[in-house]
């Protein structure tokens, strides 16, 4: 297939697709919300209405740019504050999104734990205040984001030096950190799982412990069962991730030029 074919066949992808996501997406986000609203104040619930809210915004914002460009030239590659904006809007929805989707899953670690203690974590007046506290994180460390990215040779990207501090930035924060961190909370809830099985027997809609202290319901068990699905189809759409970011970051530090094709 010939260079000059490659960036049409990319365009024609991108065109069609992104609207099929975009219309999917909001509509399983809108199932999500409509689904956990009535136990909104049940701890997970709030993680996944609060999660399906930023990853609505994050799609939305991305896509409809994406679109726009297509027909009308990229406002992001024009205006100097809209290349700025869009970028921390756009990492900061994300990161929420992706980081809310850990604490759901640290949150079906702590329903199974041994540990009383722990599960008080899970009362919605403390919730309200871990999701409060991402937003704040996020809103706040990505400042250096807007600060630090400009438009370069048609681009809206990072520039000198911070362009590697932040490929390496996104490596650890968006890549390892959160596949990391679900991979041992999936793996923990499910061996705390299985022990509680092994222990004792499920009576009606129930698991209980022997000792009385731990109660999961069937709605949890399916609760559960979902996030982990979750886990496994983030972890396996973003495995690759990493060493795309890799990638980028080496071959522009060491001063590669890049055919149409290898783009």
């Amino acid at each position: 297939m010939s260079s000059s074919v490659l960036p049409l066949v990319q365009v024609q992808l991108n065109r069609y697709a992104l609207p099929i996501i975009l219309i999917l997406g909001t509509i399983g986000n809108v199932f999500i919300v409509a689904l956990f609203y009535k136990r909104r104040h049940h701890s997970c619930s709030m993680y996944l209405i609060w999660g399906a809210v930023m990853n609505s915004a994050f799609i939305t914002l991305n896509i409809s740019i994406s679109l726009y460009a297509f027909d009308y030239e990229d406002p992001t590659i024009r205006f100097v504050p809209f290349c700025k904006v869009r970028a921390y809007l756009a990492h900061t929805s994300g990161q929420i999104a992706r980081y809310l989707i850990v604490l759901v899953c640290a949150d079906r670690l702590l329903l199974t734990s041994n540990y009383a203690r722990f599960r008080v974590i899970n009362q919605p007046s403390v919730i309200k205040w871990v999701i409060v506290i991402v937003f704040i994180f996020w809103n706040v460390s990505s400042i250096h984001i807007p600060i630090l990215t400009t438009i370069t040779n048609g681009r809206c990207d990072p520039t000198g030096v911070y362009y590697i501090v932040y490929y390496t930035y996104l490596l650890v924060f968006l890549c390892l950190i959160p596949s990391v961190s679900m991979i041992i909370c999936a793996f923990l809830t499910y061996r705390n799982m299985k022990r509680l099985h092994a222990r004792v027997q499920p009576i009606g809609n129930t698991i209980a412990g022997s000792r009385g202290n731990i109660t999961i319901h069937r709605r949890d068990r399916e609760l559960l069962s979902m996030v982990l699905a979750e886990v496994v189809i983030y972890v396996a759409t973003t495995f690759i991730y990493p060493f795309i970011i890799i990638e980028i970051s080496v071959t522009t530090y060491m001063g590669i030029r890049k055919s149409v094709t290898y783009l």
